[in-house]
């Protein structure tokens, strides 16, 4: 009993007005707390919290220890 997970393209958050047209500084604000979040959340995950899977679009079943580790390594 997976969960499926759903994508977005994140080319198209870039056309949003906000994206063109509002300061940079608010944006990097936002995701240093959103990151510093993620970094609480997934250090409190347990080995068993890791080995949950779920159903990507693009790369199938995955559990969230190999996702969390292609997220990590791919280049953005």
């Amino acid at each position: 009993n997976d969960i499926a997970i759903k994508t977005y393209d994140e080319s198209l958050w870039a056309e949003l007005i906000d994206a063109k047209t509002a300061p940079i500084e608010p944006s990097l604000s936002l995701l240093e707390s959103l990151h510093y979040r993620w970094v609480m959340l997934l250090r409190s995950l347990s080995a068993g919290d890791c080995a949950r899977t779920f159903m990507h679009p693009d790369f199938g079943l995955l559990d969230l220890d190999k996702f969390i580790g292609l997220y990590a390594s791919t280049p953005r």
